[in-house]
């Protein structure tokens, strides 16, 4: 569950049936409690709600893991460091992909470096990373809900957020990266059997096939309606 426009009017309620996990990323579980979330960015950009909930399984980087989460009310940083809040997780990082090692990796790869050796940007994405951490958490099937992959002036994330030029310009650029790191990544995470299918028929990433959301969701619950009697028997 990524944080553009497109996942405000979903009902979230969906994602509460079993069988069905949801991750999220940055601020997009501030309003919306998922099982799993990540963000990749500095400590600081995102909300307490977000540390400070045992319900949700984090992932960060390793060497957040001192340092302390900004308290948006009360203008300051908080007592706690990442390391003292509950049900958290951090793991080592690099910005090195390559496609055809990618999936060996013993750590989360989110993109290419800041500059790359022709003088140019490299695009790195906690969306890349949110995959990565899914497919070393052993899951196979993976929808994405959000995923506009596009940003102007009056479209910038479902929840509240001021985004100037410059900002919007350098999103631009990091989809466009990362669109063609997916475009690569594909069959590589095909022939693994991890399989990614996008539900929003307007996004801006092409790479993925599309499916219904509420078709992936009957898809995957888990039916609840059998008994429990005559379990406890020999066999």
């Amino acid at each position: 569950c990524c944080g553009g426009p497109s996942f405000g009017p979903i009902d979230k309620t969906i994602f509460d049936k079993p069988g069905i996990v949801s991750m999220a990323v940055n601020n997009t579980a501030h309003l919306f409690r998922p099982t799993l979330w990540t963000g990749q960015d500095p400590q600081y950009r995102f909300m307490p709600s977000i540390w400070e909930d045992p319900k949700i399984t984090k992932f960060t980087l390793w060497d957040y893991r001192r340092k302390r989460y900004w308290l948006k009310g009360q203008d300051r940083f908080g007592d706690r460091t990442l390391e003292q809040c509950p049900n958290l997780f951090f793991h080592k990082r690099a910005s090195d992909l390559k496609v055809d090692t990618w999936l060996d990796e013993d750590r989360i790869v989110w993109g290419t470096p800041k500059e790359l050796e022709d003088g140019s940007h490299g695009g790195r994405s906690v969306f890349l990373a949110a995959l990565h951490i899914l497919y070393f958490l052993g899951f196979h099937k993976v929808y994405l809900v959000g995923v506009d992959f596009k940003m102007d002036e009056k479209n910038k994330y479902w929840f509240p957020e001021k985004r100037g030029p410059a900002a919007i310009r350098n999103n631009a650029r990091v989809f466009e990266q990362t669109t063609e790191h997916c475009k690569n990544l594909r069959p590589h995470l095909e022939k693994a059997g991890f399989n990614i299918f996008n539900t929003n028929p307007e996004s801006g990433l092409r790479v993925f096939d599309f499916c219904d959301l509420d078709e992936a969701i009957a898809e995957n619950e888990i039916d609840l309606s059998e008994s429990t009697e005559g379990m406890y028997v020999k066999r």
